[in-house]
């Protein structure tokens, strides 16, 4: 640092601190600094020593120079909460001003340990025992220990003692530099809301700077950094106030708090006298009335209610109030969060269906078609009838729609949590298919938009639809007498008094989009399979026209005929294939796929050969009469035999 380079260098920024990013950079390369005689015999050298000063003659934007230097001075209350207070130097130089960092009263003994320079470990196990402070976000994977984060703990919580340090905050930095091999460059407090100010509150977090310590090694009696290719590692590690203030006093590093927090937080220093010792004591601003740190304002939307649209509309300021409105657990600090922390935060919360679209979305854009595709293999129920509503109003579909729009929200109301996957967890969390039905019948649906999603808290209130006595009329003397004692009815829909036809909707509704359902996909592979799979052999079917009482039926029927015995009417694999085909594009044409899946999967008869007639497995298609006098069927199974 006394060398001729670095001393130009340091007069032309007088501001820079010799720890500063371009300062440690210079330092790290001993043969620039050379005295001026070599220098000035190198025109190589002089002229790198100029663009050096020319660079140094203009302004620098790092993270060091937005914030100020500061070193604390004392404990003490703001508004009546326990503060550690900040000052840019001693309280007569600095103007009076201070800046209150609040910290928990539980650890105000620890650290008054380091300002007074006591010797005392007491508490070191609280420091261990944290949930999500220092001990817990420490880069761990750095340790060259077996088990550094368990070597750690048994310092400092099991087997603490002073040998190594005067306080618990050394113990703790013992912990860093010796289990987890790294090294305490500076502590910073910043701004920690993703919000700004709006509530009228200023949240701050404290964070301290790591950088990995080199493994030495021993060369010629001397302990020297053992040489490696990758740089070493740097962490940014969040921490509470008083573990950053403590660790950074006990490594004698800087103590810094960005410009912008600093000028929003600073107050005049006043005093008073509290058990005997002097302390910093300040009155707080009142907050604006209803403010709180970090809170969500009712009406904003919850994540699982949004539409894979509404969803990319978000703003990050907008997605950040979403994910506190959906408790997420924390929100990442204003450096950290960028639009994809934010969305990686946000996508469990996510509907099952947005999420999956987002995810396909994602995975398109990044040409990655391989997860696309088992994105879209892996399609739930919801998200197919999702997805066919959507498609049936952009085609102007409506009564289709309509009629899609009502299985969603059965389907919603049966999850436990639509954020699930389906299939992630156990099915009989689930109601049942029929319960669920009935109850949107009777009570209406539970669902809060049209993704279907419903509230964290539970159920949505639902109030029962009342009717008068005169809409509501039931039949019978018996249900007359109690209409006049009880009053007004709740209308209950399809029940066996004052029956509307509600039933024979609902029934109508699910069989449409079962239907819809099982077409999807179906061709003349999925036939063959769906047979193979209920008798283990691929028969042939054939459609054979029926009469009863004056009225025509269409079966399919499934034959005992296989392709490796005679008879077989096929002449090849490829024939056979091109007719179960044929038949399944017809059975989509007729809406009849439901029906026949539903047939096989309840059967209980085999197709068998030897016996007269043979035996055949009828599947019967519910189909028009004209239609079904309008068919020319294939040959019968006396004709194919």
């Amino acid at each position: 640092p006394s060398s001729p380079l670095a001393t130009a260098f340091h007069s032309r920024l007088p501001g820079m601190p010799p720890s500063s990013p371009l300062a440690r950079a210079l330092h790290s390369r001993p043969s620039v600094f050379r005295s001026s005689r070599v220098l000035s015999h190198n025109a190589g050298r002089a002229a790198a020593l100029a663009a050096l000063l020319a660079l140094a003659s203009t302004p620098l934007t790092t993270g060091a120079a937005a914030r100020v230097a500061v070193q604390p001075v004392g404990l003490g209350s703001y508004g009546g909460v326990t503060c550690v207070f900040l000052s840019e130097g001693p309280l007569l130089q600095a103007g009076g001003r201070v800046f209150p960092a609040p910290i928990s009263q539980a650890y105000a003994p620890l650290l008054e340990c380091v300002f007074d320079g006591r010797r005392s470990v007491a508490g070191a196990s609280k420091l261990a025992n944290r949930d999500g402070c220092l001990y817990d976000t420490l880069p761990w994977e750095w340790g060259r220990g077996e088990r550094p984060k368990a070597a750690a703990f048994a310092a400092l919580a099991l087997r603490p003692s002073a040998s190594g340090g005067g306080s618990a905050y050394h113990l703790l930095l013992a912990a860093i530099t010796e289990a987890c091999c790294a090294e305490v460059r500076c502590g910073y407090i910043e701004r920690a809301s993703l919000l700004g100010d709006e509530d009228g509150q200023l949240v701050i977090g404290a964070t301290l700077s790591l950088t990995e310590s080199a493994e030495l090694i021993t060369l010629y009696g001397e302990r020297v950094p053992q040489p490696r290719d990758a740089p070493l590692r740097e962490a940014e590690v969040e921490a509470a106030t008083d573990e950053m203030i403590g660790v950074a006093l006990a490594a004698g590093v800087p103590i810094e708090v960005d410009r912008e927090v600093w000028s929003a937080g600073v107050v005049p220093a006043r005093f008073a006298l509290v058990d005997g010792r002097m302390r910093v004591a300040v009155d707080a601003p009142t907050p604006p009335a209803g403010a709180t740190a970090g809170a969500a304002r009712a009406d904003e939307p919850k994540l699982w209610e949004l539409s894979a649209q509404q969803f990319k509309a978000l703003k990050p300021s907008a997605l950040a109030r979403a994910l506190l409105a959906s408790s997420a657990a924390s929100l990442p600090r204003p450096r950290e969060a960028t639009a994809e922390r934010l969305r990686e935060l946000a996508y469990p919360l996510l509907d099952e269906v947005t999420r999956n679209q987002m995810l396909l979305s994602d995975a398109i854009a990044r040409e990655d078609y391989e997860s696309a595709q088992a994105i879209v293999g892996d399609k739930s129920r919801r998200q197919l009838v999702a997805e066919a509503l959507a498609q049936a109003v952009l085609e102007e579909d409506f009564a289709a729609a309509q009629v899609l729009q009502a299985r969603l929200e059965v389907l919603t109301d049966l999850c436990m949590d639509p954020t699930q996957a389906e299939g992630s967890y156990d099915r009989t969390l689930d109601q049942d298919e029929w319960y669920a039905e009935e109850q949107r019948r009777i009570y209406g649906p539970k669902r809060l938009q049209a993704t279907g999603a419903i509230t964290r808290s539970g159920w949505a209130r639902r109030q029962p639809f009342v009717r008068g006595r005169g809409r509501v009329r039931m039949a019978g003397w018996f249900d007359s007498m109690a209409d006049m004692f009880l009053g007004e009815q709740m209308d209950l829909g399809g029940v066996a008094d004052g029956k509307t036809g509600a039933e024979g909707e609902t029934a109508a509704l699910q069989a449409y989009v079962e239907e819809a359902l099982a077409a999807e996909d179906f061709d003349g592979f999925a036939l063959r399979q769906l047979i193979v799979d209920k008798w283990g052999q691929s028969f042939d079917v054939d459609f054979a026209v029926t009469q009863h009482m004056n009225k025509q039926f269409l079966y399919l029927q499934v034959f005992p005929w296989t392709a490796d015995r005679s008879p077989f009417r096929h002449e090849s694999e490829q024939d056979y294939l091109e007719h179960m085909q044929a038949v399944s594009e017809l059975l989509v044409k007729w809406g009849q796929c439901a029906s026949v899946k539903q047939q096989i999967k309840e059967t209980t008869k085999e197709p068998r050969r030897g016996t007269i007639p043979i035996m055949t497995v009828p599947l019967r298609l519910d189909l028009p009469e004209v239609l079904v006098r309008s068919f020319r069927g294939g040959p019968s199974a006396k004709g194919a035999e």
